[in-house]
């Protein structure tokens, strides 16, 4: 179940309303808090590669456009 609720709110922190993007990183952050302490080894391996996966392109075009 954590693999397509991560993509859920991963996808939903890329959109450019930023009320969604505000309330999927809060639910994002309120997972972690609450339910982190019980997350496996895997399952936090997932979260990791999930927003690696996500965001990667969107930090390497912020990282180049503050270099510019």
């Amino acid at each position: 179940m954590l693999p397509p609720l991560l993509g859920l709110l991963l996808d939903c922190a890329k959109k450019t309303d930023q009320t969604v993007v505000s309330i999927s990183l809060g639910a994002l952050v309120h997972l972690i808090e609450v339910g982190g302490h019980q997350f496996s080894a895997s399952d936090w391996d997932t979260l990791l590669k999930s927003i690696r996966c996500k965001f990667c392109p969107i930090f390497r075009t912020s990282i180049l456009v503050y270099q510019l």
